[in-house]
C-alpha cells in the first residue's frame, strides 16, 4: 500500500512539459501533496510512504520539487 506525503510546500518550480524538462532524479508533485523520485531510465515515479523517508534523503527541503499537472504525473506509473 502506497501513502502519500504530506507536507506544506511554498514556492516550487512550474514545469511547461514533463516530456523536455524531467530528468532522472527529479522530485515531482502535482495539485495534491503527494511528492514523487523520477526515475526516468525505468520511466516510473516513486512516492515517498511519508514525510520522515522523504526527510532521509533530502531534510526538510522542498525547493527543488517541480510542479507538474495532474495529466503529466497521472501518465507516469508508480
Amino acid at each position: 500500500m502506497v501513502f502519500a506525503l504530506v507536507f506544506w510546500s511554498f514556492g516550487l518550480t512550474s514545469l511547461p512539459g514533463r516530456a523536455a524538462t524531467l530528468v532522472d532524479g527529479d522530485l515531482i508533485k502535482a495539485s495534491g501533496a503527494a511528492v514523487y523520485y523520477y526515475d526516468a531510465d525505468e520511466g516510473e515515479r516513486w512516492v515517498f510512504p511519508n514525510s520522515k523517508t522523504y526527510a532521509t534523503w533530502f531534510g526538510d527541503d522542498f525547493s527543488k520539487v517541480k510542479t507538474v499537472t495532474d495529466d503529466e504525473l497521472a501518465a507516469i506509473p508508480i
